[in-house]
């Protein structure tokens, strides 16, 4: 931790808390044996896959420069690739040696019986090579395990698929039992397992399947016709894309091409991702009529980045995960927001009861009002966003792409409108909002939910740069489209904005783009569903 500059504060902390620990085995009628712990992390501790990182994270310096090495906690996977299969495995050799020497050098050591050796070739004929570890040889295997994932020599992925048609029809038998046409559980409930048991087993990893092995691919397609057979208890003579239909579950290699969309659309928002290089240079390749590709399917991971490439946009990049890129205080701070001023959706007597609202508070705040507005028109679709301080009458108007969400929008509005508000040192104000969803996503804890959008702990890092500065911001919400008249000019001003915004911001937020993917989805599946109905109608006037 010193060698990575942590705070010295945070190095005693873990030094006091690790420093004189202590276990006792009790048994019943013996004496209970302590003994003092002086190394290595408790197991099941929140801090332990941390601190092992910490301990680790020069460990991918200690092998040779042509290898590459990946690690997962304690799992590490050493390759090296060279047309010489002599040049590889010296280079694998001497990386395990120097990989070796640095465990030790850590206290911590190579499970050489856990090892194995794969050779990955397209020759019939494996070659033999000889991998030593301290002078032990590693055995050469033709698959080999990791991550949840079995790679083989050939690449073909044959024996992952085996392995997955075998937990899945163990699965299946569980859905049988629990199944029954006048007695067995509810559709939904077999729904639900088979998404946990089935499914769920069927999507790992499925977006590195190779796509020119159809026959074990069919497999797989085999147990969800099965699954979905016992969901709604058809029979066997139902047709496939009936079945689909019904329990609203588009084919498997739809489904691995939406998973991949959503990943590859998610990963954008990082600087400097590995991946995206990677897919880059092999869109080159591909595009580049290569020979081994001229005849093959696209990979799944090249077919979603071409798909993103298509859209055109900018995205607003991070160089860590976007929680992680503000301080603690920021993350835990909670803005004074009021979700409940006693005004109903569409009551007649909201102007009236917004103004007895208003009449309560400090005779120097300032009231302003934020909306945001999606263009439907067919010329040009985009976001507006505005802000109205309704004192003045001063407004400002912004536009953003298409490809933006409402979300977005709004948030934006009251980003901008704070930052106004300490532009202008206003000492007391309230902002009035009518997205309800994004005032909540703001008093979330952005450790206990899913991540949140960047937008809004922008908008949390504004609004405690006003409470330090002593400036009164109180978010409340109020509902739309009830008359209320200055939600009403705000609205006008961010359709108007929509079309011709004083500012133009061309970036969107990845949060966004997951909503492509679906769209994707339902696209391909009405098309594939179409091919299918028209070779049925052509084959039914042949015969």
């Amino acid at each position: 931790m010193s060698d990575l500059k942590l705070p010295l504060k945070f190095i005693d902390f873990i030094f006091n808390l690790y420093t004189g620990r202590t276990i006792s085995l009790h048994i019943p009628g013996f004496e209970d044996k302590i003994r003092k712990v002086w190394k290595g992390i408790p197991q099941g501790s929140v801090l332990s896959p941390l601190l092992y990182d910490i301990y680790t994270f020069d460990l991918h310096l200690s092998v040779d420069p042509s290898c590459s090495i990946l690690q997962y906690a304690d799992d590490v996977l050493v390759y090296s690739a060279n047309r010489d299969i002599k040049i590889a495995a010296e280079t694998l050799n001497d990386s395990l040696n120097k990989l070796s020497s640095w465990l030790s050098a850590q206290n911590l050591s190579l499970s050489k019986s856990k090892s194995l050796i794969v050779v990955f070739t397209r020759k019939r004929k494996v070659p033999t090579v000889n991998i030593f570890v301290d002078g032990e040889r590693i055995p050469v295997v033709k698959e080999a395990k990791f991550l949840g994932r079995i790679f083989d020599s050939s690449m073909n992925g044959n024996a992952h698929i085996n392995d997955i048609v075998r937990k899945c029809e163990k699965n299946i038998n569980i859905m049988r039992a629990v199944s029954g046409v006048w007695w067995g559980s509810h559709p939904g409930v077999l729904r639900l397992m088979y998404n946990a048991l089935v499914r769920s087993i069927l999507d790992f990893g499925s977006i590195t399947f190779c796509l020119e092995n159809k026959q074990p691919l069919h497999k797989l397609d085999l147990l969800q016709h099965k699954s979905l057979r016992i969901v709604i208890g058809a029979m066997n003579s139902t047709p496939i894309n009936a079945l689909q239909i019904e329990c609203s579950e588009p084919p498997i290699s739809l489904r691995r091409q939406y998973l991949s969309d959503r990943f590859i659309f998610k990963i954008q928002q990082y600087h400097g991702h590995p991946l995206i290089l990677k897919l880059q240079n092999l869109c080159e390749v591909i595009n580049g009529r290569n020979a081994f590709w001229r005849n093959r399917k696209i990979p799944y991971l090249v077919s979603s980045y071409r798909r993103f490439l298509e859209l055109r946009c900018s995205i607003h990049k991070f160089q860590c995960h976007s929680t992680f890129s503000y301080d603690y205080e920021t993350l835990m701070f909670v803005p004074d927001i009021k979700l409940s001023i006693d005004i109903q959706k569409g009551s007649s007597s909201a102007n009236s009861k917004l103004a007895s609202f208003i009449k309560n508070l400090e005779p120097k705040s300032e009231d302003f009002y934020t909306d945001a507005s999606k263009s439907v028109s067919s010329d040009e679709k985009s976001v507006g966003a505005a802000f109205l301080r309704l004192s003045s009458g001063h407004f400002r108007l912004y536009k953003y792409p298409h490809l933006s969400s409402n979300f977005v929008g709004e948030g934006m509005a009251v980003l901008e409108c704070v930052k106004y508000i300490i532009c202008n040192k206003i000492e007391n104000s309230y902002i009035f909002s009518d997205s309800l969803s994004f005032l909540q996503s703001l008093l979330s804890n952005p450790f206990k939910k899913k991540p949140p959008c960047p937008l809004s702990l922008e908008v949390k890092l504004k609004l405690k740069e006003c409470h330090d500065s002593n400036l009164r911001v109180t978010l409340a919400w109020i509902p739309g489209h009830s008359g209320i008249q200055g939600n009403e000019l705000v609205d006008y001003l961010a359709a108007m904005a929509a079309r011709q915004g004083n500012t133009y911001i061309d970036k969107v937020y990845t949060q966004d783009l997951l909503e492509k993917p679906r769209e994707y989805l339902l696209k391909d599946w009405n098309s594939d569903l179409f091919i299918k109905r028209w070779t049925i109608s052509s084959s039914s006037y042949q015969n």
